[in-house]
Parts: C-alpha cells; sequence; structure tokens
C-alpha cells in the first residue's frame, strides 16, 4: 500500500531537525510540491516541521488569502502526512487531521464550488478517525460534514460508529485474531442484564435508523443495503435481513459486496437452523474470494455441524499451508472499517489537478 511506503520513508527523517519557527514561503514551497504531484516527497518534507509549526503555517497560508486550489493542496498535504503516521503515532495523525479540518472551514473554500471536496474531506476523514477505533471523534466530524450535506456516506458512517460503541465494551472489541461471522457483538448470552440488553437494542436502532436513512437518500446504496442487513441479522430479523443480502447479490457489480452478501445469507441459514444450506453459501462465498480466511473458517464449521470432520479439518489444513500474505478479506474493512480509497483518491485528483 502507499500508505505504508510512505509510513517507512518517514522513518529516514525522523530523526532529523525540527523547523519550529515556520517560515510561510517554506510553507507555501511545500505546499506547492505537493500541488505538482510530488505526494511523497512533500510529505516527507512536512514530516520534519513540528506540527505547531505545521498549525502556524497553514494559517499564514489561509490568511494570505490564496487561490482555492493552493488551500486544497495544503488540506490534502496535512491529510496525507496524517495517513502515512496514523499506524505508528495516532496522536500525531489526529493533529494533522485537525489542521487539514480548519484549512476546510477557512473561508477561502467558502465557496459553492468548493462544497464538493469539503464533504469528501469529511468523508475521508471519518473513515480515518473510524479505521483507527476513534468513534467519538469521528462523531464530531461526521456531524461538521452532515452540516454541509446530507450526505450519505456520512449518514451510513453514523451506523458504523454506533457499531463500535456497541463493541466497546467486549474485551477484545477490534476482534484481532478472531473470525466470527454469525455473532461478532456482545449481549446475546442469556447472563446480559437487562441494562445490557436495552443497551444493545438502543444501538443497534441506532445503527439501523442510520441505514435507512442512508437508503432513503439514495435507494441504490448497495453498502448501506448489506449494512442494513447485517444489523437486522444481529437484531434477530433475519428474514428481512436476507431480502437485503439478495438485493445487493442481485445488484452488485462488484465482487467485495458480493462475496459479503453471500457470506451474510450463510450466516442467516446457521440462525436458521439450515446447516446445509449455509454449507453451499460459505462454498459460494469462497469461489468469489478464494483464499479469503473468513468464508474458509466459516465454510469449515459448518462441515463440523454437518457431521463431517474430516472435510472441515482438510479446509483448515488448506489455511495452513498457505504461504505469503493471504488475500485481503473485506470482512475486516466491513467489520472493522477502512481508510475510504475512492475519497483519498478523488481528493488528491482534485488537490494535484493541473
Amino acid at each position: 500500500m502507499r500508505a505504508a511506503a510512505l509510513a517507512l520513508t518517514l522513518l529516514s527523517v525522523a530523526a532529523r531537525p525540527v523547523a519550529s519557527q515556520p517560515d510561510p514561503a517554506s510553507y507555501l514551497d511545500i505546499v506547492n510540491t505537493y500541488a505538482e504531484g510530488q505526494t511523497d516527497e512533500a510529505v516527507g518534507m512536512l514530516a520534519r516541521w513540528s506540527d505547531d509549526a505545521a498549525r502556524k503555517g497553514a494559517r499564514a497560508l489561509a490568511a494570505g488569502a490564496p487561490e482555492p486550489h493552493r488551500v486544497e493542496a495544503a488540506v490534502m498535504l496535512h491529510s496525507d502526512l496524517a495517513l502515512a503516521t496514523i499506524a505508528e503515532h495516532p496522536e500525531r495523525a489526529d493533529r494533522q487531521i485537525e489542521i487539514a479540518r480548519d484549512l476546510v472551514g477557512s473561508r477561502v473554500l467558502d465557496l459553492p464550488s468548493e462544497a464538493a471536496f469539503k464533504l469528501r474531506w469529511y468523508e475521508l476523514a471519518v473513515s480515518l478517525l473510524i479505521s483507527q477505533w476513534q468513534p467519538k471523534l469521528a462523531q464530531d466530524y461526521i456531524r461538521l460534514g452532515l452540516y454541509f450535506s446530507d450526505d450519505k456516506v456520512l449518514v451510513l458512517d453514523n451506523a458504523l460508529v454506533s457499531l463500535m460503541e456497541l463493541r466497546a465494551s467486549e474485551a477484545n472489541p477490534r476482534g484481532e485474531g478472531t473470525v466470527n461471522i454469525e455473532s461478532p457483538l456482545p449481549g446475546t448470552s442469556s447472563k446480559s442484564s437487562a441494562r445490557e440488553r436495552a443497551s444493545r437494542e438502543s444501538r443497534l436502532r441506532a445503527a439501523e435508523n442510520a441505514c435507512r436513512r442512508a437508503v432513503k437518500i439514495d435507494p441504490q446504496y448497495l453498502d448501506a443495503h448489506l449494512r442494513l442487513g447485517w444489523i437486522l441479522l444481529l437484531s434477530n430479523v433475519r428474514g428481512k435481513a436476507r431480502d437485503e443480502f439478495a438485493l445487493v447479490q442481485a445488484q452488485t457489480t462488484r465482487d467485495d459486496q458480493r462475496y459479503l452478501a453471500t457470506m451474510f445469507i450463510g450466516a442467516v441459514d446457521v440462525a436458521d437452523g439450515h446447516e446445509e444450506a449455509a454449507a453451499r453459501a460459505y462454498d459460494a462465498a469462497s469461489a468469489i474470494g478464494p483464499g479469503y480466511q473468513s468464508a474458509l473458517v466459516a465454510l469449515s464449521q459448518a462441515e463440523l455441524a454437518l457431521g463431517r470432520p474430516d472435510r472441515s479439518r482438510a479446509i483448515v489444513l488448506r489455511l495452513a499451508a498457505r504461504r505469503g500474505d493471504p488475500p485481503k478479506d473485506p470482512w475486516w474493512d466491513f467489520y472493522l472499517g477502512a481508510v475510504d480509497e475512492d475519497a483519498l483518491t478523488w481528493l488528491r485528483a482534485e488537490a494535484q489537478r493541473r
């Protein structure tokens, strides 16, 4: 991934002196380098600056009444630095996102022609925060973005934030090292207190309402249908959940959506006690995404439930025998959230257009 490569590059500049007294001209040079399409070089240059110096440079730029295009480049310069540092230095990344947010809110971009840029930036910023498990801060940015427009992506992000808040009570909320397609959320145990069950139902209801609002904005928004189906499944409304997954299967042109919808239909079958049908669904999902861990684990579990331990064991051994990095399983981005690559690509193109 480009962000990972850039993060490694930044390690080489981490030990260099950090600029504490910003030179507005120097800051503008860095912004211009980014605007010319030299993303890695510009981000590496800015990484040598202290966050306070970078903030002062950004404020000086905005105060100088520059062309909107220059401010767009500055916004994405800080956003790309946040992306490159967020895994190892999340606090610094948060500060870079704040600097970008202040630039987005500057008078220079307070133009109708800049509305799309600002909205897409909030989509990117929220995805960055969600991917780093910061639901409260993500919620703040969702509110700021929705001030500009009733954006379907940000509305749907509200559903993911609600689910993140629900999972926060788990001992292992991010689910590292686990694959549990049927029930990754707490609250299903009969030992749960009435208060815990009520809290769970309230969060699920909030998430469902967010999904339905996103679907109302765009009835063809299949990500919202997929998320809605998942929440209905978690709420034990299995018939309606299956309808949502079937709709996605019928209409999508994306393999990741088709894979997840097929997987989730298998989960509905398991909940309905139809293990044979579940095994067929998981096998079909595995055909869509050969090597995806979640499909193979679910298929192995289904085969074991059907009394076919040899088949189950063969699948596990197949997983264990894999070499190299496994293919990226869409389940994890769906479950944990991921950087909005579409927004990132679009924003970079806008900031670096000639």
